[in-house]
């Protein structure tokens, strides 16, 4: 259980998961919150833990403990979810919000956040937005709005090749709140609300019955649909937000690229829009700036060497053709595997 912390000051609590392989990128997301904290607050951060070793943990708390005002607690879900599947690149890790209810008993406000973001402003201005009565703020999803509009197909195990928008006004659900999709990646949680209408549990019981292409985020739509604030679109911009204008209504292209103009978090979605599988990803830099930063600077630039090489040589080398090729071809991979399992194990 997560006990609140006591403090005279105002507190900021947030929350997100992660396992052993993420903690640098956790790193950067909480070193972006700390260097552009402006308010005086308590930050107070919940990992929702899904097997993060003790000499990272020390290392956190170590960080951490740079900053005044913050601390670190741990909710073990390692051995949770373990009657749920993934796909693409998604890790059961997704699922650890869908019990933040029961995480934070004693909490009335929490703000979930996936590693994979860097925040350019005080997170503390978005943690008190008033969304009044509403059970959840959260930024409006202009990526699956490009799907819908663009014809987008998608493969659904158990229901064939649909159509976006008809997956989700139909097999999802949510018929005319389609319009009103968002992005889970970042959500303003009323805990009170949740405790009372069991919103999450319900999301884990849908996960339970049938495959769904975005798994908790397509099911937290269904559950909450007509009982979230949309918040302003600066707040969950994606990396490749230029990519999509072309793809939207004009209210839409006009909505998100004025939010690009003013960004106050951004988001790395998508495994090859990430700084650290991709050099020459969109706002990369801001990335490498705070990973700079941290003590897992020199870690993920070795794993993002290894990413990169792992990729471009054995492609490279696959391109020989001929008989005494195919003996260079099987040295020089087999020099190329001693060499990556000496550098990056």
């Amino acid at each position: 259980m997560i006990y609140k912390t006591k403090t005279s000051l105002d507190i900021c609590t947030i929350a997100v998961a992660s396992n052993e392989a993420f903690v640098p990128h956790l790193g950067v997301l909480l070193c972006s919150i700390l260097e552009n904290r402006k308010a005086e607050y308590f930050l107070e951060i919940i990992i929702l833990d899904g097997g993060i070793v003790d000499r990272s943990k020390a290392q956190l708390e170590e960080f951490l403990g740079s900053y005044p005002n913050v601390n670190i607690q741990y909710y073990d879900t390692v051995s949770s979810f373990t009657d749920l599947k993934v796909h693409m690149h998604f890790s059961k890790d997704l699922f650890s919000r869908l019990v933040l209810d029961q995480a934070l008993p004693n909490h009335d406000k929490v703000l979930s956040l996936d590693a994979d973001m860097v925040i350019l402003t005080d997170i503390y201005e978005l943690f008190c937005v008033d969304i009044g009565n509403f059970s959840m703020g959260a930024v409006y999803d202009y990526t699956m709005r490009s799907f819908c509009e663009s014809s987008f197909l998608h493969d659904i195990e158990g229901a064939g090749i649909m159509k976006a928008r008809n997956y989700l006004c139909d097999y999802v659900g949510l018929k005319n709140q389609w319009v009103k999709y968002f992005n889970a990646g970042l959500m303003l949680i009323n805990l009170r609300n949740i405790r009372i209408s069991k919103k999450l549990s319900s999301a884990l019981n849908m996960l339970r019955e049938k495959t769904y292409w975005f798994l908790d985020q397509d099911v937290l739509n269904m559950c909450f649909s007509g009982d979230v604030y949309l918040l302003d679109p600066k707040w969950n911009v994606v990396s490749f937000a230029s990519e999509l204008l072309d793809r939207l209504p004009i209210e839409n292209r006009a909505e998100l690229a004025e939010s690009m103009k003013r960004v106050g978090v951004i988001h790395f979605a998508g495994s090859d829009k990430k700084p650290w599988n991709n050099p020459n990803a969109t706002f990369a830099e801001t990335y490498w700036k705070y990973s700079r930063l941290t003590p897992w600077y020199e870690l993920t630039i070795c794993r993002a060497a290894q990413a990169v090489s792992s990729k471009s040589l054995p492609q490279l080398i696959k391109k020989r053709k001929g008989r005494r090729i195919g003996k260079f071809k099987r040295s020089l991979l087999k020099r190329y595997d001693r060499l990556s399992s000496f550098l990056f194990s």
